[in-house]
């Protein structure tokens, strides 16, 4: 788990689209990191690559920014190590 919450971290963001959107450059380390979390790489991936918004009872998804991905990305990698170190202690 720990190992996961590494690699996560090296999943490096690359702006798409004239920096409209943002994509993994290295999708090797989100698999890994899906193996290690028992999680289906995309979904892991779309996780700090989009956003859902949910107006009504419509859901629709927004593509996030290469800087809000890597927020997205830090922010779920430290969400993960806090659960861990909580379970340990």
């Amino acid at each position: 788990y720990l190992s996961g919450v590494a690699h996560l971290g090296n999943a490096d963001i690359i702006s798409k689209n004239d920096g409209e959107e943002s994509a993994v450059k290295n999708p090797k380390a989100v698999e890994l990191a899906a193996q290690m979390f028992g999680v289906v790489i995309p979904g892991l991936e779309l996780t700090f690559t989009q956003k859902e918004l949910v107006i009504g009872r419509d859901v629709t998804y927004q593509n996030l920014k290469p800087d809000q991905a890597v927020a997205a990305r830090d922010g779920l990698a430290m969400f993960m190590y806090h659960k861990l170190f909580g379970w340990l202690v």
